[in-house]
């Protein structure tokens, strides 16, 4: 949630009445040419054109997935108020919940604060890269600030308050400084540390001495610094398992698609040569296929070396499941559907594995900068 603020001091997430224009816009744009989308979408499935359905429910989805998304979005600014200070006395938090009336006031006053810990946090900003017309998404380092005290009803809190600009996060620091109170850092993202007594205390951290670990604003390659506790990892080590089969899940339904497409589908396109003609549904059943599995991936998130392999061979079941079953009585159609199935599987492991071979090699020359940046600075 972005923080508005007019002197460093005093923060507050409520937008100027423009930018809550602005997003009503868009929202009402996307829901607009999204339903759009989806009434041609309809309109080719009752008409039987299978792959005109499926191109325009695609844009109708992404479109209505946009308009969603900025709804949610101008939630976070018009059903919560959330205010922070750093004040001549201490650091305030306010917090109210406009949805269910729920207020949250917390006040710690600077002799009632046990230490400050500074560590990285990560945002994800378009920057515009010179000689590129278009801007890419890349991440960068900010700080969060976490405050462990007592607050002035005597209850120990932990807060937090993330800064992407340096000169504020010093102006800040300064004022900690001011008041003698104990500033710790750490070189970790504190992405995902719980604010409580037990989560902060499990960080590895040292005494500010004057200067960074880090730098505020700079270019982060990669958001692998973030530290987890053992609880931390162990979830996360089961939400990957369940991943894994969620998308073992999706690929057999889509390996099943194959199988529908192929009986309903394929048996109205044109075969030259063996193989069905590019101004068919050629084209579209193949990219439909490749960047489905590709999605798969990315819900995933971890994908293991064989899996690919092991995907394929499932599409592959059900490509072959597809050409026994389909109705089509032309001598050259079960041929043609193998061109398919050859296309789908060998176009798909070449890029799947030339894409983790960079991968791999891009890993390589990091680590050997970070081990030559290393040597030098022992020098």
């Amino acid at each position: 949630m972005e923080m508005q603020t007019k002197d460093n001091r005093i923060y507050t997430n409520q937008l100027p009445k423009w930018a809550i224009v602005f997003h009503i816009g868009f929202i009402s744009l996307f829901l607009v040419i999204g339903i759009g989308f989806l009434a041609i979408a309809i309109k080719g499935a009752i008409t039987n054109e299978f792959g005109f359905f499926l191109i325009f429910f695609a844009f109708s989805a992404i479109f209505l997935g946009f308009s969603r998304f900025c709804y949610k979005n101008l939630q976070n600014y018009t059903k919560y108020l959330m205010q922070i200070e750093l004040g001549e006395d201490g650091y305030k938090y306010y917090f109210h919940n406009k949805k269910n009336k729920d207020k949250t006031y917390v006040f710690i006053p600077y002799e009632n604060m046990e230490y400050v810990l500074i560590g990285m946090d990560y945002q994800v900003m378009p920057r515009q890269r010179v000689g590129h017309d278009v801007p890419t998404l890349q991440s960068l380092r900010t700080a969060k600030i976490i405050i462990y005290g007592v607050s002035s009803n005597g209850h120990p809190v932990v807060l937090s308050f993330t800064h992407g600009n340096q000169i504020y996060l010093i102006e800040w620091i300064h004022v900690f400084q001011e008041h003698n109170v104990t500033i710790f850092q750490t070189d970790k993202a504190l992405t995902a540390t719980p604010n409580t007594p037990e989560g902060i205390q499990e960080v590895p951290k040292q005494l500010y001495e004057g200067n960074l670990l880090f730098e505020v604003g700079s270019l982060s390659k990669d958001m692998d610094n973030i530290f987890l506790n053992k609880k931390q990892q162990d979830v996360i080590e089961k939400n990957v398992k369940k991943r894994r089969k969620k998308g073992l899940l999706y690929t057999m339904i889509l390996s099943l698609l194959q199988i529908i497409m192929i009986c309903f589908w394929f048996p109205e396109w044109d075969i030259e040569g063996g193989s069905f003609d590019d101004d068919s549904g050629l084209i579209l059943a193949f990219l439909f296929t490749i960047f489905t599995q590709i999605f798969i991936y990315l819900y995933m998130r971890r994908v293991k070396w064989y899996d690919p392999i092991k995907d394929m061979i499932i599409i592959t079941v059900g490509i072959v499941i597809g050409s026994l079953l389909s109705p089509a009585a032309r001598p050259t159609f079960h041929s043609a559907v193998e061109h398919y199935g050859a296309m789908v599987v060998g176009w798909f492991l070449f890029s799947i594995y030339v894409f983790k071979l960079f991968g791999w090699l891009s890993k390589i020359e990091k680590n050997r900068k970070k081990n030559t940046h290393k040597e030098r600075a022992s020098f």
